[in-house]
């Protein structure tokens, strides 16, 4: 067999050669042409410019509002001390028009009760967030109030100008000036105020008792509102036989068991031998015993007898001699807390308080001035050393829980219920925060009165 081998000549050699060189020679080209589309795709994409920063124009200033100037003055005064008959009522409604004759503003006068539902307190706390458009922008209150409008109601105190008029010790009797001020800050200004003394009507003409023994012994039958559950009566006559109390707030009221017991001893005894009047403890107020026992000697406020001629007064006899006068002091205090209602509220005061004006009003209300004469409010040089000695009340969050344990007490013992010293362990128990009533008790516990409260 003859094998065959196959050659390639050169020449074919060179034909593959070139056959490569031209394929790399377009994939170059391809490459090449590839890489231009794709720039020239990247070079026309549209170029998106970032927006511009928008520049905030400049706000006009916001204009301060102008506040709109009270149109009306809120006055609020005590129901007890006017009735609509009264003449100082109608001296009251004379002085608001003289207000608005000079300042435009009308004066809204409210009387109102001093305790209970009715009363200036349980009204103001409930408007001030319900509607605090009513709440008056002054006030005439009793000093007794006056430390719970500042921790409940939010009473602010006075202002400078008459702030200062109010720490000035020659202008005020003493027993006015302390009710005015609340651990050395002035609250109120005081414009008069009330004790309790013994009154009964002229023409009887009995020998004011100078000490317990005498009242004792005197022809004239005696009475009290005995079953008051303030127990105005009693904390006077608890005083009188050298009753204390706490008088800082805080502090739990208590008794002093001796005193109490004087005093409780002293009912008992004047009762069993006709003295005081039988019919004593059926009396809830003042002003209804006045109306109904004009005839008889009474333990009433001073504001009774001073504005009714035919009567005469004399100060409530002590155990050994007179007792410490025990005063209600009525003062102008300013809730509203808005300059302009404040600074209007100033000048009703200023108004109010003008001595000339302020005697006769004083007169017709039948209250003691809370200035002594050299202020230019006369009375007489015995009135004057009687208010020289006075003292006010406590106030309310002593007031109402020590009266009502002395009447609690007082009752108990006018009634046979207990003795004096079984009423003692009585009056004590009932000093704590829920006093309630026991099987001897004849008083509700002391839960405000409606209407006026002690004064009916």
């Amino acid at each position: 067999m003859v094998s065959q081998s196959l050659s390639f000549s050169p020449g074919c050699a060179r034909t593959a050669s070139r056959a490569r060189a031209r394929r790399r020679g377009l994939l170059g080209v391809l490459w090449v042409g590839l890489l231009a589309w794709w720039l020239s795709a990247c070079l026309a994409q549209p170029r998106v410019e970032p927006p511009p920063t928008a520049t905030p124009s400049p706000l006009p200033p916001t204009a301060t509002p102008t506040p709109t100037p009270p149109q009306d003055l809120r006055v609020w005064v005590p129901a007890p001390l006017f009735a609509e008959a009264d003449p100082a009522w109608s001296s009251l409604q004379g002085q608001a028009r003289a207000f608005a004759a000079t300042t435009g503003l009308q004066v809204e006068l409210r009387r109102r009760g001093i305790y209970g539902p009715g009363g200036i307190l349980t009204i103001l706390l409930p408007a001030q967030l319900a509607a605090p458009a009513t709440i008056p922008d002054v006030a005439l209150i009793p000093h007794d109030l006056l430390e719970a409008l500042v921790v409940k109601a939010d009473l602010p105190p006075l202002p400078d100008t008459l702030a200062q008029r109010v720490h000035a010790q020659n202008e005020w009797y003493a027993y006015a000036r302390r009710a005015a001020h609340i651990r050395g800050v002035a609250y109120g200004v005081p414009m008069g105020g009330e004790t309790l003394v013994l009154a009964w009507p002229e023409g009887s003409k009995p020998t004011p008792p100078a000490n317990w023994a005498e009242w004792l012994r005197t022809d004239m039958p005696w009475v009290f509102p005995a079953r008051d559950p303030y127990g105005w009566g009693y904390l006077a006559l608890y005083s009188a036989a050298g009753g204390t109390w706490h008088p800082q707030p805080g502090n739990a009221p208590s008794l002093d068991p001796e005193a109490l017991r004087r005093m409780l001893e002293f009912l008992v005894q004047a009762q069993w031998q006709g003295s005081l009047m039988a019919d004593a403890r059926t009396w809830l107020d003042f002003a209804a015993l006045w109306r109904a026992r004009p005839e008889a000697m009474q333990i009433t406020w001073s504001r009774y007898p001073r504005r009714e001629p035919n009567s005469a007064w004399a100060p409530l006899p002590g155990l050994e001699g007179e007792a410490v006068p025990l005063a209600r002091v009525y003062l102008w205090v300013i809730l509203t807390r808005d300059a302009q209602r404040r600074a209007q509220a100033i000048r009703w005061i200023e108004q109010m308080s003008r001595t000339d004006w302020l005697a006769m009003w004083l007169g017709q209300l039948g209250l003691w001035p809370a200035q002594p004469p050299a202020t230019g409010l006369g009375t007489s040089s015995s009135d004057e050393t009687y208010l020289e000695r006075a003292a006010p009340f406590p106030r309310m969050d002593l007031l109402f829980p020590l009266g009502h344990a002395l009447s609690l007490a007082g009752q108990s013992v006018l009634e046979g219920q207990t003795t004096p010293l079984d009423a003692i362990p009585l009056a004590q128990q009932a000093l704590g925060p829920e006093p309630t009533p026991t099987a001897t008790a004849t008083i509700p516990a002391p839960t405000p009165t409606p209407s006026n409260g002690p004064d009916g």
